[in-house]
């Protein structure tokens, strides 16, 4: 429970950092509408998906296999490295204009 509380509030604040940067570096304005909200949402769901499944993948190879962090996280990196940017993709991909 408490895992998920604090990857949502993460999530929050880096999609809400992420709109400011997006805002800075590019000439299109960003307005709230409702479909920019749901945008908004959508991707906190998918950054606390994704922050779950690093806890959980990370604590899975602690226990069942004798390796400590050090040894974890690179092995961890690479199982779940193209899942991240594919989920990058995917969200970034419909908003790039031709």
């Amino acid at each position: 429970m408490l895992k998920g509380l604090i990857a949502s509030a993460i999530s929050v604040v880096g999609v809400i950092y992420a709109h400011f940067i997006w805002d800075i570096v590019t000439p299109v304005n960003c307005y709230m509408t409702g479909t920019f909200l749901i945008g908004f949402i959508a991707l906190i769901g998918i950054n606390s998906k994704n922050s779950l499944l690093i806890i959980d993948f990370a604590k899975q190879l602690i226990q069942e296999k004798p390796l400590d962090v050090d040894r974890a996280n690179p092995r961890l990196t690479d199982t779940l490295e193209a899942l991240f940017f594919l989920c990058i993709f995917i969200y970034i991909r419909p908003n790039l204009r031709r």
